[in-house]
Protein backbone atom coordinates (compact mmCIF):
# COMPACT_ATOMS: atom_id res chain seq x y z
CA UNK A 1 0.00 0.00 0.00
CA UNK A 2 1.52 3.46 -1.09
CA UNK A 3 1.94 6.10 1.91
CA UNK A 4 1.53 10.05 1.02
CA UNK A 5 4.58 11.35 2.80
CA UNK A 6 3.36 14.92 4.36
CA UNK A 7 5.24 17.75 2.94
CA UNK A 8 3.35 20.58 5.25
CA UNK A 9 2.84 20.17 9.24
CA UNK A 10 -1.37 19.25 9.74
CA UNK A 11 -3.41 22.09 10.27
CA UNK A 12 -6.41 21.38 12.12
CA UNK A 13 -9.48 22.11 10.47
CA UNK A 14 -13.01 22.77 11.01
CA UNK A 15 -16.63 22.03 9.47
CA UNK A 16 -16.71 25.51 8.91
CA UNK A 17 -12.97 26.30 6.91
CA UNK A 18 -14.30 24.35 4.16
CA UNK A 19 -16.26 26.27 1.00
CA UNK A 20 -18.09 24.69 -1.79
CA UNK A 21 -14.95 25.47 -4.19
CA UNK A 22 -12.64 23.50 -2.07
CA UNK A 23 -15.18 20.35 -1.77
CA UNK A 24 -15.66 20.50 -5.14
CA UNK A 25 -11.39 20.63 -6.27
CA UNK A 26 -11.02 17.34 -3.24
CA UNK A 27 -13.84 15.53 -5.10
CA UNK A 28 -12.44 16.25 -8.11
CA UNK A 29 -9.25 15.02 -6.92
CA UNK A 30 -10.75 11.28 -5.63
CA UNK A 31 -12.78 10.96 -9.40
CA UNK A 32 -10.37 12.18 -11.35
CA UNK A 33 -8.03 9.15 -9.85
CA UNK A 34 -5.24 11.46 -8.94
CA UNK A 35 -5.36 10.71 -4.87
CA UNK A 36 -7.39 7.94 -3.38
CA UNK A 37 -9.67 9.22 -0.44
CA UNK A 38 -7.20 8.57 2.69
CA UNK A 39 -4.41 10.31 0.26
CA UNK A 40 -6.67 13.34 -0.60
CA UNK A 41 -7.89 14.15 3.06
CA UNK A 42 -3.73 13.59 4.18
CA UNK A 43 -2.73 16.41 1.28
CA UNK A 44 -5.82 18.40 2.05
CA UNK A 45 -5.87 18.75 5.72
CA UNK A 46 -8.97 17.08 6.24
CA UNK A 47 -9.19 15.56 9.45
CA UNK A 48 -11.29 12.17 8.45
CA UNK A 49 -11.39 10.46 5.18
CA UNK A 50 -14.95 9.66 5.78
CA UNK A 51 -15.16 13.35 5.45
CA UNK A 52 -13.99 12.91 1.84
CA UNK A 53 -16.26 9.70 1.06
CA UNK A 54 -19.37 11.56 2.38
CA UNK A 55 -18.44 14.88 -0.29
CA UNK A 56 -17.74 12.71 -3.22
CA UNK A 57 -20.87 10.67 -2.29
CA UNK A 58 -22.68 14.13 -1.96
CA UNK A 59 -20.96 16.15 -4.69
CA UNK A 60 -19.45 13.96 -6.99
CA UNK A 61 -20.75 12.40 -10.13
CA UNK A 62 -21.08 8.81 -8.90
CA UNK A 63 -23.54 6.83 -10.60
CA UNK A 64 -24.96 8.98 -12.65
CA UNK A 65 -26.93 10.58 -9.55
CA UNK A 66 -27.18 14.44 -10.16
CA UNK A 67 -25.09 16.81 -7.56
CA UNK A 68 -27.74 19.01 -5.64
CA UNK A 69 -27.83 22.31 -6.08
CA UNK A 70 -25.46 24.62 -4.44
CA UNK A 71 -25.68 28.46 -4.23
CA UNK A 72 -22.38 30.25 -4.30
CA UNK A 73 -21.83 33.77 -2.99
CA UNK A 74 -22.28 36.32 -5.40
CA UNK A 75 -18.66 37.19 -4.93
CA UNK A 76 -17.14 34.71 -6.79
CA UNK A 77 -13.52 35.04 -7.49
CA UNK A 78 -13.04 33.61 -10.90
CA UNK A 79 -11.72 30.41 -9.55
CA UNK A 80 -13.99 29.59 -7.66
CA UNK A 81 -17.17 30.34 -11.32
CA UNK A 82 -14.32 28.32 -12.92
CA UNK A 83 -14.54 25.29 -10.53
CA UNK A 84 -18.63 25.80 -10.46
CA UNK A 85 -18.47 25.27 -14.28
CA UNK A 86 -16.19 22.49 -14.64
CA UNK A 87 -18.34 20.62 -11.98
CA UNK A 88 -21.49 21.19 -13.99
CA UNK A 89 -19.76 20.32 -17.05
CA UNK A 90 -18.56 16.84 -15.42
CA UNK A 91 -21.74 16.12 -14.39
CA UNK A 92 -23.64 16.78 -17.49
CA UNK A 93 -20.88 14.89 -18.96
CA UNK A 94 -21.35 12.29 -16.60
CA UNK A 95 -25.10 12.19 -17.03
CA UNK A 96 -24.80 11.73 -20.74
CA UNK A 97 -23.34 8.83 -20.59
CA UNK A 98 -25.44 7.29 -18.51
CA UNK A 99 -28.11 8.14 -20.91
CA UNK A 100 -26.24 6.82 -23.51
CA UNK A 101 -25.99 3.81 -21.60
CA UNK A 102 -29.47 3.08 -21.11
CA UNK A 103 -30.61 4.00 -24.51
CA UNK A 104 -28.22 1.06 -26.10
CA UNK A 105 -29.73 -1.01 -23.62
CA UNK A 106 -33.14 -0.25 -24.40
CA UNK A 107 -32.76 0.04 -28.35
CA UNK A 108 -30.96 -3.79 -27.58
CA UNK A 109 -34.10 -4.71 -25.91
CA UNK A 110 -36.56 -3.12 -28.49
CA UNK A 111 -34.21 -5.45 -30.80
CA UNK A 112 -35.15 -8.75 -28.84
CA UNK A 113 -38.55 -7.91 -28.46
CA UNK A 114 -38.91 -7.43 -32.75
CA UNK A 115 -37.10 -10.70 -33.35
CA UNK A 116 -39.76 -12.51 -30.98
CA UNK A 117 -42.82 -10.42 -32.61
CA UNK A 118 -41.52 -11.72 -36.46
CA UNK A 119 -40.88 -15.21 -34.77
CA UNK A 120 -44.56 -15.30 -33.42
CA UNK A 121 -45.92 -14.33 -36.91
CA UNK A 122 -43.86 -16.56 -39.14
CA UNK A 123 -45.27 -19.10 -36.58
CA UNK A 124 -49.20 -17.91 -37.21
Amino acid sequence: METLIRTRPYDKRTQRDYTMPFKLKVVNDVESGRLNIRQAALEHGIQAPSTVSEWVRRYGVFNGAPRPAVEFPADKSPEDKLLEIEGRVRLLERQREVLEGRLNMLQGKAAKFDAIAEMVQEER
